[in-house]
């Protein structure tokens, strides 16, 4: 059960990534204590200072149930205004089985474990509004989840001898195909071959019918 909240504003952000990928930040994040772990995936750290000094800016968890994924970023995520805390999102995995136009509604908490406590910080959208992800928008999450200064101080929980633990809830709302469609492609009669297909002795011909040899069109076979 949540003993108390805490509700934190923060300006929403986006960013177009090279790929074409817009990620998307939450504005408010209500914040609670509970006891019970995390339904779906949890990922523990054991050496987070090793981590936060490789080259690796960004840490993409395994695939689980719910199909998606945690990004983590130990230094913060500072192109959305991330520096000096903890960044972590929901990414949408395995999109290339979905059509384009696919649309996921989803709900979904984090949570990070308190190691003194035995409980978890559990952290939320603060509206309790369910978050869209298409093909453009795969990644919904915290750019300031918690700042560094009090995730690293032992006496808080959250980092306890160079360990430590997030863990994540995905409920999805509707899944749905936003469109149908198809794609026609037109020949231009100009792209139409000369074809002569000769035929010997006609009149002795038996079979009720029979097929040319093959031909191209328009880079396609006939």
């Amino acid at each position: 059960m949540s003993e108390d909240y805490l509700i934190l504003h923060i300006d929403k952000k986006s960013r177009k990534r090279g790929t074409g990928i817009v990620d998307q930040v939450m504005e408010e994040i209500r914040r609670s204590i509970r006891d019970e772990p995390p339904t779906h995936y949890t990922l523990e750290i054991p050496s987070f200072s090793l981590l936060s000094k490789s080259l690796m800016e960004r840490y993409d968890s395994g695939d689980f149930e719910a199909g998606g994924k945690l990004g983590l970023y130990p230094n913060g995520d500072k192109a959305r205004n991330g520096q000096d805390h903890i960044s972590l999102y929901l990414v949408l995995s395995e999109t290339n089985s979905l059509p384009p136009s696919f649309e996921v509604t989803a709900l979904f908490r984090f949570f990070v474990f308190h190691q003194i406590h035995g409980n978890y910080l559990t952290l939320e959208d603060a509206n309790g509004k369910g978050r869209c992800f298409l093909s453009v928008t795969r990644e919904w999450g915290f750019a300031q989840l918690i700042d560094l200064q009090t995730f690293k101080d032992p006496s808080n929980g959250y980092l306890v001898n160079d360990t430590c633990c997030f863990g994540v809830e995905v409920f999805i709302c509707k899944e749905r195909n936003i469109r149908k469609g198809e794609r026609l492609s037109l020949i231009s009669p100009s792209d139409f071959p000369n074809c002569t297909w000769k035929i010997e002795n006609f009149s002795k011909l038996e079979e009720e019918f029979y097929h040319s040899d093959e031909f191209c069109a328009a880079d396609r076979k006939c």
